[in-house]
């Protein structure tokens, strides 16, 4: 890609904020000065988070930036999970609220970052990093390896199909696994994805009404 801006990304609590400081050292020490680095946290750990040992390079960001409105963080715990609630929607369990993050935080960073590398609280840097770690022939790299038996694979592999209106077998779909961390969006990619989705929802209502 020409004229990359690239920014990190982080989705942290309060219960790892230990952590989310011993990576900001990280990237202090290892990652080049222009790479920005973002930390989203819920709203009740904004201030915890501000005030702690953190160079005023890493930007403290409230995920009710990315999250709709009408999405309210239920303050305890049910069946062991924490769930955001709506008039609209069933409950969002906080893992599908930290993806809906990721997909949405082009819209909460600078407007010229067009490449955001995703990486967990708990991570750390251990020697100098650049973007050639994670790029081959100019394109960000993803570990990929055949399928092994994981939940809700087959399910995940239809409804992207559906939704992308892939028109690959689905036995192809389904015969990888993709995983790798950090985990690398480019805002053109992302703001396909969203066309297609609205694209998507907007078919479902259609075939509702």
């Amino acid at each position: 890609m020409d004229n990359m801006k690239v920014a990190i990304v982080t989705q942290s609590y309060r219960k790892d904020l230990e952590e989310c400081i011993l990576l900001c050292e990280s990237i202090d020490r290892f990652v080049p000065d222009d790479i920005c680095h973002y930390i989203f946290v819920n709203d009740e750990d904004y201030n915890l988070f501000r005030c702690a040992r953190i160079s005023d390079r890493h930007v403290i960001r409230r995920k009710s930036d990315i999250i709709p409105a009408y999405l309210f963080r239920f303050p305890f715990k049910l069946l062991g999970h924490h769930y955001h609630v709506s008039p609209f929607t069933i409950p969002v369990r906080e893992w599908i609220i930290q993806q809906i993050c990721k997909l949405g935080a082009f819209d909460a960073i600078d407007k010229e970052c067009n490449v955001i590398i995703n990486i967990d609280s708990e991570t750390v840097f251990m020697r100098p990093f650049g973007l050639s770690d994670i790029m081959r022939h100019g394109k960000f790299v993803l570990f990929r390896e055949n399928f092994r038996v994981e939940p809700c694979h087959e399910e995940y592999c239809k409804v992207a199909k559906a939704i992308l209106h892939m028109n690959t077998d689905l036995h192809e779909i389904e015969k990888y696994c993709y995983m790798t961390h950090p985990v690398v969006f480019i805002r053109e990619n992302i703001e396909g994805l969203h066309n297609e989705l609205e694209r998507f929802v907007s078919s479902q209502k259609m075939a509702i009404d």
